[in-house]
């Protein structure tokens, strides 16, 4: 049962809407990191391709949505709106306005990180279980994305992202934080295009590649 309730976390603690992503890199592509000055809870922003992920350091947790940019907005698309983020980007520093009332803070761009063995959008085509109520509750989620050190999922009904940082043992997904090991570890069979998760519950989870994350 715990199991079902951090994938319902994972999968409603925030929502947006995501349309089909694209495989073209914006000006923001990779990894920022908050330089630490005053409080703020997201100390982290990947972008790739049209998706935008922010690190949430108090859930330990990624959320991702789409987004779009002019010259001064980074506009990114939930609950059917958009939320429009002034920013200034100078080479490796980026700088947001979260609430409109002047917080800028300052995020500096990090070197990549090593891409994942499994980079890239998948697809869920199938998914079995012994537990009925357990394979139904994963149905929920449509896509796997794995970007770099992340790994997330993408829930349809809510139209967005949510993950978390995981690491890779030979052919084994482990969360990097443990509270989530016992939940979100999979060995991963790769055939092809295909992609095959089981956990130790015997959920298994078979995806199709859809395409390759830019590195």
């Amino acid at each position: 049962m715990k199991k079902l309730v951090l994938i319902t976390v994972l999968c409603c603690l925030f929502a947006g809407a995501v349309a089909a992503r694209q495989n073209t890199a914006s000006q923001f592509e990779g990894r920022w990191v908050w330089n630490g000055t005053k409080e703020h809870f997201i100390t982290e922003i990947v972008f790739s391709g049209d998706v935008i992920l922010f690190y949430n350091s108090d859930e330990k947790i990624f959320v991702g949505f789409r987004f779009t940019y002019t010259d001064q907005f980074i506009n990114i698309f939930q609950y059917g709106d958009i939320i429009s983020l002034a920013y200034n980007l100078s080479g490796g520093l980026l700088i947001l306005d979260y609430f409109y009332e002047d917080e800028w803070l300052t995020y500096i761009r990090s070197p990549q990180t090593i891409p994942s063995p499994l980079e890239g959008l998948w697809k869920i085509e199938n998914i079995t279980s012994s537990e009925p109520l357990l394979a139904e509750h994963w149905k929920e989620v449509s896509y796997f994305l794995f970007i770099q050190d992340t790994m997330m999922l993408y829930h349809s009904k809510e139209g967005m992202y949510a993950g978390i940082r995981v690491r890779f043992d030979c052919e084994t997904i482990f969360p990097v934080y443990e509270e989530y090991e016992d939940y979100l570890t999979f060995n991963f069979r790769v055939q092809g295009n295909m992609l095959i998760l089981n956990d130790k519950d015997g959920v298994r989870i078979e995806l199709l590649k859809t395409y390759s994350v830019i590195p």
